[in-house]
């Protein structure tokens, strides 16, 4: 006698259970569309971030020395009027636009604050991440419209908006003037 396995087919889908099916499908594309928007959000406030951040740090070592070769060939006097042929005046100069290129930048990053973006919509990503394979895990076996299905998609909603709701208000008050500021 031969061990014959049968093959279970499950039921095919009622009309609700298709209803909850195609409800599921709508909830999980627009998490993959957040979660493709927080990628591009992290990418692009990270790399603003980093740029910015050099672009401080190297106009931060070079004003000075500006600044202070201007000075120094000045108060030397006319015999050392220049540094490598740069004359003092130009070093002032330079100096000067130096310094506003750094207030420039820093206001860049004051405004528009790219590491706060970039923490919030990295917090948001790993949430709706964590939210949505969770909920993955938690829906193996379960079929669409049952008791424990429709919890897990209230629990799956919930979580995917509270990380939007955070991430948006975050956002917003980020680039929101502090009461400082004002």
């Amino acid at each position: 006698m031969t061990d014959v396995q049968t093959l279970m087919v499950p039921p095919s889908f009622t009309s609700d259970q298709a209803k909850y099916d195609e409800r599921e499908n709508e909830l999980l594309e627009a998490i993959s569309q957040s979660l493709d928007y927080y990628r591009d959000e992290i990418a692009v406030a990270g790399d603003w971030h980093r740029k910015l951040s050099v672009a401080t740090m190297v106009l931060s070592v070079l004003a000075p020395v500006f600044v202070a070769g201007s000075a120094s060939t000045s108060v030397a006097g006319p015999v050392s009027a220049s540094i490598l042929g740069i004359p003092s005046t130009v070093l002032a100069s330079i100096g000067i636009l130096l310094t506003l290129a750094i207030a420039l930048v820093e206001g860049v990053k004051r405004i528009y604050k790219y590491s706060d973006r970039w923490a919030s919509a990295y917090t948001a990503k790993l949430a709706v991440k964590r939210a949505r394979e969770t909920y993955k895990f938690n829906r193996i076996g379960l079929i669409p419209g049952s008791e424990d299905w429709k919890q897990n998609f209230r629990t799956l909603e919930a979580a995917f908006e509270g990380a939007t709701n955070a991430q948006t208000r975050d956002f917003f008050t980020t680039v929101q003037p502090s009461k400082a500021e004002q």
